[in-house]
């Protein structure tokens, strides 16, 4: 090359879903062990992909983010409690935080509601 760029390799998926995960997490994984990357951040509402993400990462800092208890239900953490106990036991930390871009119009809506 010229100085002017560089070459990355993308994936594009053919189809949505749970079915690409795996491949997206290697690829990732990859390309953290190419840039030196050692946290890394993933998003999961059940705790499957959270834990995926750890077992790849192992040796890395692998923050698992999941919706607020209540999210879609009042009350209900829609985190598995044996993956969270999993992540937590595989070293994952969890981060349980609001949406950040539902938070204010969800709120606005149940207090019209009230």
């Amino acid at each position: 090359m010229s100085g002017i760029g560089r070459r990355v390799d993308v994936i594009y998926f053919d189809e949505p879903g749970m079915q690409n995960t795996e491949e997206t997490l290697r690829h990732a994984y990859r390309r953290a062990q190419e840039l030196g990357v050692k946290d890394i951040v993933v998003a999961s509402t059940t705790g499957e992909t959270g834990l995926r993400a750890c077992q790849i990462f192992r040796g890395f800092n692998v923050v698992v983010v999941r919706h607020h208890t209540g999210f879609r239900k009042p009350g209900i953490q829609e985190m598995k409690k044996e993956l969270e106990e999993e992540i937590l036991k595989v070293g994952g930390k969890i981060l349980t935080t609001s949406h950040a871009f539902s938070g204010v119009e969800r709120w606005r809506s149940l207090i019209i509601q009230t």
